[in-house]
């Protein structure tokens, strides 16, 4: 029996791109292990290069042509940016994500390979769990409950919003698997293990928009969830789970002394929103948006140049909408948005049989909408994975093939 070498190469591709998702979430930002992200992209890439030769067949998913155009905005925005030098960096990765979005498309070509990148997303969050457990070790718990100013994990691992909503997705993929699909007992345990070993330290990052996410994806998952029941029966059951989750959520972050940060940070946003003004951090951020709308306004059609709020801020602008309408203005908006726009009318058109396929995409799709209003993922891996990866899928059609 001669060796398929193609099959051969798949398999490894898969398990690279698995330990590169893992280093991304949990190893790139820490300083020890930066290099396994890093290798494990460049293995990554060169043999799906590999793996489209084999296969002699190249796929451009919409989003993949998207992206490409986008990137030509923003390169060609450098001529009139105020900053180059951060200009290029930013391009730098836009360019690493396109790149990689457009072998991931590749690389996914049946549902399974969709729901092994859910996996990892789960494994990814585990093991960043683990590696800040061992970091901080378990009397962290103890330091936060009495801390004075409240703790928030972080630092030597990366920024602690994106600790939390890495942390976030990871729990909502591993409710998302336990409630829609009839797994295994082996796979009920590993997705419940799993946000319990994620759960802590989610809170612990101290991340308002993390937080969102989980009571956001509690509620979506369980209203959204199909059984052979009736539709009021099945909805009023969802609610009812929905309702139990969340107040366990509440009770969590109001009885365990070691989470009373993230409590009282929500509780300031909301006195902020109300006009009280006690967050600074809420109020930076709302007149960084201030701003970024009057720096559209001076260049509405191309926008000022890429890293624009770099001139402005000395940093990027904490909102993905306001950062690319200020760097290339109207035309950069409906250009990149439009791919979202496009998965939601593919999502939307999907068979009914696949009404658990659609579930998942509308929860990332929307969710991402909703959180990019507090963080700039245009150019971030971790988001552009799951959307090429949603492009992919997406480009198979009415009727979705799966391979398990």
């Amino acid at each position: 029996m001669g060796i398929n070498l193609y099959s051969i190469i798949d398999k490894i591709t898969s398990y690279i791109l698995i330990i590169y998702i893992i280093a991304l979430v949990a190893f790139e930002n820490y300083a020890p292990t930066t290099w396994i992200a890093s290798y494990s992209l460049y293995l990554f890439m060169i043999l799906a290069i590999i793996r489209i030769l084999l296969k002699g067949k190249i796929k451009f998913t919409y989003y993949t042509i998207i992206m490409l155009i986008y990137g030509v905005l923003l390169a060609f925005s450098l001529f009139w940016a105020k900053d180059s030098s951060y200009g290029l960096k930013t391009l730098y990765w836009y360019t690493t994500c396109v790149i990689m979005t457009f072998f991931v498309s590749n690389y996914i070509d049946s549902k399974e390979k969709f729901y092994t990148v859910l996996n990892t997303y789960i494994v990814a969050g585990i093991v960043l769990s683990l590696l800040l457990y061992s970091i901080y070790g378990l009397d962290i718990f103890n330091i936060a409950a009495n801390s004075k100013y409240g703790i928030r994990l972080g630092g030597e691992v990366g920024n602690s919003n994106a600790i939390g909503l890495n942390l976030a997705f990871s729990v909502c993929f591993a409710l998302y698997l336990l409630v829609d699909f009839k797994n295994n007992l082996v796979k009920k345990v590993f997705y419940i293990v799993a946000i319990f070993i994620i759960l802590p330290v989610l809170f612990l990052s101290g991340s308002k928009k993390a937080l969102f996410v989980l009571l956001f994806g509690i509620l979506y998952i369980f209203i959204t969830h199909k059984t052979d029941k009736k539709f009021i029966l099945r909805k009023s059951k969802g609610i009812l789970f929905s309702i139990a989750l969340l107040y366990l959520v509440y009770w969590l972050l109001n009885n365990v002394s070691a989470f009373w940060h993230i409590g009282q940070r929500v509780n300031e946003m909301f006195s902020t929103f109300q006009g009280q003004g006690v967050s600074s951090t809420d109020l930076s951020r709302i007149n960084m948006i201030q701003i970024s709308i009057e720096q559209f306004k001076n260049a509405p059609l191309m926008g000022n140049g890429i890293a624009h709020s770099k001139v402005i801020f000395g940093t990027y602008s904490h909102n993905n909408y306001v950062e690319i309408l200020m760097n290339t203005g109207i035309i950069g908006f409906l250009t990149y948005y439009s791919a979202y726009l496009i998965s939601m009318y593919k999502a939307y058109k999907l068979s009914e049989d696949e009404e658990e396929l659609v579930v998942i995409l509308g929860f990332i799709l929307i969710t991402f909408l909703i959180i990019e209003m507090g963080l700039v993922s245009y150019y971030s891996r971790y988001y552009q994975i799951l959307l090429a990866a949603i492009s992919s899928v997406l480009m198979k059609g009415r009727k979705i093939k799966n391979d398990q």
